[in-house]
């Protein structure tokens, strides 16, 4: 009887098959392998979310000719995501009794702004963070089309942004001027999250990476998630390449809540995970339609920057993110109990890589019933 019950020893040790976790790595390889070999794409870490699971999976190496491949802790510049993060700083703001959505922004700013509202009727902070304030699309203004060797330019590009400071900003939104009314319109502005930024700042008290800290990062336990990186920190970002060489982009530290965070998959599958759950009444406000805006769809709209399509009883809720030589995107489905999160680093040509092909077929292979990625 002994020699029985050892004999059924390994049999009875042997792990179960995870279905899910060979699901989700079988999808992310096949979309991504191809994705790879095109050959613009230099460091790639992704994110998976699923039923309460987190997976990730990396590819490609830290820097041009380094064996260094990138991790789960591997952070990238995450661009215009950041403004996700704003938003629910305001939404927090909101519930927390500091302001409210439909303030005129000039009662948070010092000093006299009458350029700030168009035939009576002002900005309103719920307008910063939809794209619909009017104000310009950068201070100072940035060339329309990238630089395809942004290397070249990336050392200049970095001294401009460093110097450019909150007291310039200002002065420059005195001057700026409205040609239309607020919250009607859909035109891009990084100087309408910056401008929020520095409201949340004075409203509080404190800084916008102390503002992360305290709302989001610390409580979700996201300690790679930070505007203000230390000498040792910057170096292990992978860099991004065009003929001149590798480079890191401009990003200001300054004015940060545009676009300024870094972050990696580690973080940011806590971020999805959370933001999937929807038990937070300032992540449920971020989610919501913004004020009365026509967006000239029936199953679109933005919230607290984030940007949501509807359909088939689903939200698929999303932001990408780009700066010189990264580009990356955050999208969840609450509904299906899914998100992904891309992060990545290129080699710089003149259009960027579109990242919603490969997320939409990751997310078809692993749920066929889910809506398609925009």
């Amino acid at each position: 009887m002994g020699y029985l019950l050892l004999s059924l020893l390994p049999l009875m040790a042997a792990p179960p098959a995870d279905k899910l976790a060979d699901l989700v790595g079988t999808a992310v390889h096949k979309a991504a392998e191809p994705f790879m070999n095109a050959d613009q794409t230099l460091a790639m870490s992704i994110g998976v979310f699923k039923d309460g699971r987190s997976f990730t999976y990396n590819f490609g190496v830290t820097e041009p000719g380094a064996r260094r491949s990138p991790s789960m802790h591997t952070r990238y510049f995450i661009g215009s995501i950041t403004k996700t993060f704003t938003g629910i700083l305001l939404a927090k703001a909101v519930r927390e009794g500091k302001v409210s959505l439909d303030d005129d922004v000039r009662k948070h700013l010092d000093g006299d702004y009458p350029n700030l509202e168009f035939q009576g009727e002002p900005i309103r902070l719920w307008q910063l963070l939809n794209h619909t304030s009017g104000l310009p699309r950068d201070f100072p203004p940035r060339p329309d089309k990238p630089e395809p060797d942004y290397a070249r330019i990336a050392g200049q590009d970095n001294a401009r942004m460093r110097a450019y400071t909150a007291e310039e900003f200002l002065r420059d939104l005195h001057v700026a001027s409205l040609t239309r009314t607020p919250g009607v319109k859909f035109s891009y502005s990084n100087v309408a999250a910056q401008l929020l930024g520095l409201l949340l700042e004075k409203v509080y008290g404190k800084s916008y990476d102390a503002l992360i800290k305290e709302k989001i990062a610390g409580p979700l336990g996201m300690r790679d998630t930070k505007v203000a990186l230390s000498p040792r920190e910057i170096a292990e970002i992978p860099r991004a390449a065009s003929f001149s060489g590798t480079f890191l982009p401009a990003s200001s530290t300054r004015l940060p809540a545009a676009g300024s965070l870094k972050s990696s998959t580690s973080d940011m599958l806590k971020y999805l995970a959370w933001n999937i759950a929807e038990t937070d009444d300032a992540v449920r406000l971020a989610h919501r339609r913004t004020g009365n805006t026509d967006w000239g769809s029936s199953n679109f709209y933005v919230g607290l920057n984030w940007q949501i399509l509807t359909g088939e009883g689903q939200r698929m809720i999303f932001q990408d993110g780009y700066l010189p030589g990264f580009h990356s995107m955050c999208l969840f489905c609450p509904e299906r109990h899914i998100g992904i999160v891309v992060l990545s680093s290129e080699k710089v040509r003149a259009t960027p890589t579109r990242l919603s092909p490969l997320i939409d077929q990751i997310l078809k292979r692993i749920d066929p019933g889910i809506m398609s990625t925009p």
